[in-house]
């Protein structure tokens, strides 16, 4: 991002960043133990990307569908807040990190090359492993590292194809 070869969009990593962050103190609430802290991390780092991008004009990506992906992201969020039970935390904040991904999807299918698909391959193995490191194994637990491995694989493998496909209209 500081040498301006990528551009994320700030709407998913401001959304992600919430999330994590809720995900993290449901999945400690449910009993995930050390498993969970591979979901604390992202909560800060996310942080961090979407200041960035905001601040490197990631503002001239959003569009109307991006706005409505936030509000759903968002009222994802304040439904979580009404409830006390950790399983509806996880299930909505799930749903709204969907939310939040699509407008990476969308900017990155016709912008392939501003989004670096190995941090997305390495937060599927982030993921992965932290599957067996969970001390309670139950829908909570397991739907966050399942959910973000099964987005980040689809993500990259988007982008790949979309590379390639780029590359041989440009000759």
């Amino acid at each position: 991002m500081l040498k301006r070869k990528t551009n994320p969009h700030p709407f998913t990593y401001g959304i992600w960043a919430l999330l994590s962050a809720i995900t993290f103190a449901a999945q400690l609430a449910k009993g995930a133990g050390p498993g969970a802290w591979v979901t604390a991390v992202p909560a800060i780092t996310c942080f961090g990307v979407a200041v960035l991008a905001i601040s490197y004009g990631g503002r001239r990506v959003i569009v109307r569908t991006d706005w409505i992906l936030l509000v759903a992201a968002l009222c994802a969020i304040v439904a979580w807040r009404l409830t006390s039970d950790p399983l509806y935390a996880v299930l909505i904040s799930t749903f709204a990190s969907a939310c939040a991904f699509v407008p990476t999807f969308r900017k990155s299918y016709s912008k392939p090359n501003e989004e670096t698909a190995l941090s997305y391959s390495l937060g599927a193995l982030r993921s992965l492993v932290a599957i067996p490191a969970l001390l309670s194994f139950n829908i909570a637990t397991l739907l966050p590292p399942l959910y973000n491995i099964a987005a980040n694989v689809s993500f990259v493998t988007m982008l790949l194809i979309r590379r390639r496909s780029v590359r041989k209209t440009e000759y």
